[in-house]
């Protein structure tokens, strides 16, 4: 039932607000993920139990256990027999050295793809396959069994390219004769720049000089992740997108939420400043307690995902906080529910 579903998802280009019976559909599809999960995975059986969760089909969504994302970085959670698994993906937490790991099989793999291909050919309003430049190193990539959110990233996003040029090397410095022959071989090319927030300011930005004059005009910049280090700097979201525009001429600049534990099903920002929800997925805000906050109330973001079958991160409750703003009517035309991130909680700790 779940992977019948799941492809229909899939297969079905239209956004699944369209699609009659939606909040019908994606209950009952959370509720045979959740009890597919409690089924084949112990350690998850057991938090389940432990928060006195009884197998059934007929909750709401808000109503089914979540995780704290806090708790793959402690145990081993999976839904698949270890002969199945095909890639780990790793993340860094806030706080000391544990990585969370994330099994996939190869199935999990390849519709995390599947998705994300939709969300980015949705964002880029490009059905064809374009030069990309990603402001990392190739040496990032080394390791194709564990991969980190970035390297995820970046993998996931170049199978979108027609061809690829990294602007690191790999020593992490500016390789400036790369990128000069990229905008030269492509300089009336639809293009698109990849990167994480950080690397693009602090490699790019501010190590780029303006004698070399550098013009990206008829591009696409996507970046996400690695805001902490810019906060840290006061750099927001704004300035981070007028000083770019300003330096490299960038025709648009699309920033993007999503965390390893849910890779594929992320949020691009629309037009009108904010992120939005997709067929794939949900978000609820809670507040210290757990309650459902819904619209307009600061509180911890909790995020539901239709990818996840080979483990259990289907329904996370994640350290940022954030606000709904709304649902289906963003002036920016795009349907689903539509949210603010404002970051960290500060020592997140859910327990």
């Amino acid at each position: 039932m779940i992977k019948k579903d799941l492809e229909f998802l899939l297969k079905n280009t239209s956004p699944i607000f369209e699609i009659k019976n939606r909040n019908l559909f994606i209950t009952k599809y959370f509720n045979n993920l959740t009890n597919y999960h409690y089924d084949n995975c112990k350690e998850y059986k057991k938090i389940c139990d432990n928060l006195n969760y009884k197998v059934t089909n007929s909750l709401s969504i808000e109503e089914l256990p979540f995780l704290p994302v806090n708790v793959f970085k402690y145990l081993t959670l999976k839904s698949v027999n270890n002969e199945n698994v095909v890639r780990i993906m790793k993340s860094s937490g806030t706080t000391g050295s544990n990585l969370s790991k994330i099994y996939l099989d190869e199935n999990n793999a390849k519709n995390q793809i599947k998705a994300l291909s939709q969300l980015f050919f949705e964002v880029t309003k490009n059905k064809n396959r374009v030069p990309m430049l990603i402001i990392d190193s190739k040496s990032t990539l080394k390791d194709r069994k564990f991969f980190s959110a970035r390297s995820a990233a970046i993998l996931g996003f170049s199978l979108f390219a027609k061809n690829i040029t990294y602007a690191l090397k790999e020593d992490m410095t500016l390789d400036l004769d790369s990128i000069k022959l990229f905008l030269k071989e492509n300089i009336n090319t639809p293009k698109i720049i990849f990167g994480f927030t950080y690397l693009i300011w602090d490699s790019l930005f501010q190590k780029f000089s303006l004698k070399n004059k550098l013009n990206f005009n008829n591009s696409i910049l996507i970046h996400g992740g690695g805001w902490k280090k810019l906060k840290e700097k006061k750099i927001s979201n704004q300035i981070f997108k007028e000083e770019l525009k300003m330096k490299f001429n960038f025709d648009n600049i699309i920033n993007y939420y999503g965390m390893v534990e849910q890779t594929g099903s992320i949020f691009f920002e629309s037009k009108c400043g904010y992120f939005h929800t997709s067929k794939f997925s949900e978000i609820f805000i809670r507040d210290k307690y757990f309650n459902n906050l819904g619209k307009n109330k600061k509180g911890m973001i909790q995020l539901l995902s239709v990818l996840p079958t080979s483990y259990p991160g289907h329904n996370i409750l994640t350290e940022d906080t954030g606000v709904i703003l709304g649902e289906n009517d963003c002036k920016c035309g795009k349907k689903g529910k539509y949210f603010k991130v404002f970051g960290r909680l500060e020592k997140a700790e859910v327990r």
